[in-house]
């Protein structure tokens, strides 16, 4: 209490910071009671004067957010990632985790963003998907192809309760109290096996005080975004909170042809919640959300792959290059009118008895969580970007250049019990889980090649279902020393129905429908040991605290079915893919914890990791017009990845606060014999070798480095106007990487750097904020995802990031 009281007296009376402060997700503690307790341990110099404001706060026993002070000391962080609530830095996981503050430190209110705070992350868009519809890569692990039939490589938690694909609300970040990104397979503590980690959000929850906020961020690109929160407490044992958001923009991309904007935003937004207390020992909480968003769509830059021997290569499409040649990262000269409309909806709950003592244990609590969610997307899209007809995709049944949604719905079920035992020496989670999400996606190919017409029409109908049991036990074996244990047993269940009518000039190729049913069963288990060096060793020295760990894990993810929008009927299936994880890390703080460093070293090998490849085949090898290629998932024999990741935070002096990472990544398919040929349709059955290439989107390097400073202002008359003005600079780099096969020269994008800035003021006892904002001032082009269309076509399709977006906001809370 001293140390932590110390800083608070700091805080509030402007002294010079040297110590920290612990402050729970979301807790608040009445100012004149951290005083008090101060006066009490003789640590607060009566004689300085405090700014009549903070007085008025004291005496009025006031609630005060402690994470809104600003500091010259490091702050200590909370985390959930073991279901239970520790200390950052005593936390054997490889974790980032962002508070609120961190987050709109850095200007983020776009769950993408974060990727530029989190060493090998990655978050990765798609041609033919909504760009709110991104998935995840962490440490070069990701989900394989798009849609229900393949399951993410990182799971998405919103307060402990599993999500699916239906994230465009979510992704806003809507009244986010924190997240955290857990790096490395999960299972033996969360609801869904994950191969490559987990994304853990947590939402503000309502709290008895009436409060509100409200924003107002406009910038370039004719952007406008709003965002309003009220907090009203009902009765003793109701608590409600609502938060309404709006995101509108022009867009960045300027179709030359059609003589409109692409990447436009049209977006609306509702999340509320409701905490419900029939008595000391229970919690309930409710939680829905609601998002719907209209926009013309993604651009497609349209570039040539040289030595590509494509199915429709300049013969039938002579005018192709030229076309492609007009187009680039930002002008577009689709011939369709591109759409892109989400709307998605749910709700999600929990409900905690907290039992207290009973028995053997010193704590026991159980849970249970339930979720419902629903909705869909339509798409129109221009693939090769061009103005010519050469192929459009459209999530759609109907063969005009129309889109109906597809639909979706998924349920989740969860019972979770923690105790702790021993004197808090041994901490335990067990939990029971269950999922199923069905989905409904229709999708529409049309190419006009020159020569012939084709349409493929696909229906892919999935019902997936999991169920599992999970549970992971800690133990103290000494003061300083711990093991972990678990073991999670997963059975899945896919099922998936096509229905495919393919034409070509008037031609039906294929008429008719297939059905499949595969299910997958495994059990995955987890060892960890850590040690934290004892502190009467570390007595005289710079080093504050020192943990050691290293972990073993498996992840598993379960085959499918490939159900491509083009290509045969037929439901070939894909194999489960199995992950051997092996990391050891250290967490230290030095400097009277003035540096705070988390370092980590992991290598998985992987077994029968899914791919997506392109393959193809001519049934006369001189006619092209009777080609067919699709995509596809495939199974590389075996894999692996290797690297390395460090985070800092650190006040080296004053008010200057620097934090950052590094990671290092390097990937390998140690056997992948039977890929198809990704220059060319090939003939029946040819395969390539592509055994020692690197993962797609892994890059070898990733750095992030911010520079913070804030500085007080005390030079008006005016109380309320006296305040903090605080400049922060961030820089981003990551090394080359590629979406493709290495062949695919095109599908690459060197190294490059990204320069972010904010500056901000703080005023009215920290209730109202100014901010100016700038990203990407470099205006460096940067391609974030391509798609190989060379086998078709010759040409790869390429999104871009955004250009330099500049502008302003303004907030108030109370």
């Amino acid at each position: 209490m001293k140390t932590t009281s110390r800083i608070l007296a700091q805080i509030i009376l402007g002294v010079a910071f040297s110590s920290t402060t612990t402050v729970a997700l979301g807790q608040t503690i009445p100012l004149s009671e951290v005083i008090n307790q101060e006066a009490e341990d003789g640590g607060v110099d009566q004689e300085v004067d405090a700014a009549p404001a903070q007085v008025d706060a004291i005496e009025a026993g006031e609630v005060v957010d402690l994470s809104q002070q600003k500091q010259r000391q490091i702050e200590e962080i909370v985390v959930s990632a073991r279901k239970r609530n520790e200390l950052l830095e005593e936390t054997p996981v490889s974790v980032t985790a962002l508070d609120a503050n961190a987050l709109a430190e850095a200007g983020i209110t776009d769950l993408r963003n974060i990727r530029d705070l989190v060493p090998n992350m990655q978050f990765e868009t798609s041609a033919v998907s909504t760009p709110l519809s991104s998935s995840i890569r962490l440490r070069g692990i990701g989900t394989a192809g798009v849609g229900t039939s393949f399951d993410p490589g990182v799971g998405v938690y919103v307060d402990g309760i599993y999500m699916t694909r239906t994230l465009s609300s979510i992704i806003d970040l809507v009244d986010v109290a924190q997240v955290e990104v857990l790096r490395g397979p999960q299972g033996t503590l969360f609801g869904k096996n994950t191969v490559g980690g987990a994304l853990n959000i947590t939402s503000v929850k309502p709290s008895p005080d009436l409060e509100g906020f409200a924003s107002v961020r406009v910038g370039n690109f004719g952007a406008v975004d709003t965002r309003a929160t009220i907090n009203i407490p009902v009765t003793d044992w109701l608590n409600t909170r609502a938060t309404f958001i709006s995101k509108n923009s022009d867009g960045w991309v300027r179709n030359t042809y059609l003589k409109e904007e692409l990447f436009n935003t049209n977006t609306i937004g509702f999340l509320g919640s409701a905490q419900i207390l029939p008595s000391e020992d229970i919690t309930i909480d409710i939680t829905g959300n609601y998002g719907n968003s209209h926009q013309r769509g993604q651009a497609a830059d349209c570039i040539m792959q040289p030595g590509a021997e494509p199915a429709f290569g300049p013969s039938l499409i002579p005018d192709l290059p030229s076309a492609c040649a007009a187009t680039g990262p930002r002008i577009s000269t689709a011939n369709v009118n591109q759409i892109y409309s989400s709307e998605d909806y749910g709700v999600w709950g929990s409900a905690n008895w907290d039992v207290g003592p009973v028995g053997l244990f010193d704590e026991l609590s159980f849970t249970v969580k339930g979720s419902w969610r629903s909705g869909g997307f339509s798409t129109r899209q221009d693939l090769d970007g061009t103005y010519l007809p050469v192929i459009a995709v459209l999530l759609a049944e109907s063969d005009e250049y129309e889109s109906a949604a597809t639909d979706g719905t998924t349920y989740v079920a969860e019972a979770q019990s923690n105790f702790s035992a021993w004197d808090d020496r041994v901490n335990g989670v067990v939990g029971l889980f269950w999922f199923n999400e069905r989905s409904n996606l229709p999708t529409n190919i049309l190419a006009d090649v020159g020569i012939f017409t084709q349409q493929t029409l696909t229906v892919a109908s999935v019902n997936n279902s999991d169920i599992a049991g999970y549970g992971q036990l800690s133990v103290d074996v000494t003061e300083w020393l711990e093991f972990s244990a678990g073991l999670r047993w997963t059975q899945e269940e896919k099922k998936s129905e096509v229905y495919r009518n393919q034409n070509r000039s008037g031609v039906i190729l294929v008429d008719g429908s297939s059905s499949a049913t595969e299910r997958f069963d495994k059990l995955t288990p987890m060892a960890s040991l850590s040690a934290t060096l004892p502190e009467d060793l570390l007595d005289g020295s710079d080093v504050d605290h020192l943990m050691g760990y290293f972990t073993f894990s498996q992840g598993f993810r379960g085959g499918g079915f490939n159900s491509a929008a083009n290509g045969p009927l037929e439901l070939t299936p894909f194999n489960p893919e199995n992950l051997n994880s092996f990391e050891v890390g250290a967490k230290a703080g030095f400097f009277d914890r003035r540096l705070e460093l988390a370092l980590s070293a992991f290598l998985y090998k992987y077994n029968d990791l899914q791919v997506l490849a392109v393959e193809g085949e001519c049934t006369d090898p001189n006619d092209p017009t009777t080609c067919q290629t699709t995509q596809v998932i495939r199974n590389a024999a075996s894999a692996t990845g290797r690297g390395m990741e460090l985070e800092f935070r650190a006040r080296p002096f004053g008010p200057l606060f620097l934090s950052g990472s590094v990671g290092l990544l390097e990937t390998e398919y140690g056997s992948f014999t039977d890929a198809p040929p990704a220059l060319s349709v090939g003939a029946s059955g040819e395969v390539v070798d592509r055994s020692g290439e690197s993962f797609n989107n892994a890059p070898n390097v990733q750095t992030h480095l911010a520079i913070m400073v804030p500085l007080p202002v005390d030079v008006f008359a005016s109380d309320w106007l006296n305040g903090y003005v605080t400049p922060r600079l961030d820089w981003y780099y990551q090394s080359e990487v590629h979406f493709d096969a290495e062949a695919v020269t095109k599908a690459f994008q060197s190294g490059y750097n990204l320069l972010h800035a904010r500056l901000s003021y703080d005023f009215m006892d920290d209730r109202a904020q100014i901010a100016l904002f700038g990203n990407n001032l470099t205006d460096k082009a940067y391609m974030i995802y391509a798609q190989n269309l060379v086998p078709y076509f010759g040409l790869v399709s390429a999104v871009y990031g955004q250009p330099r977006s500049f502008g302003g906001e303004i907030s108030y809370r109370f």
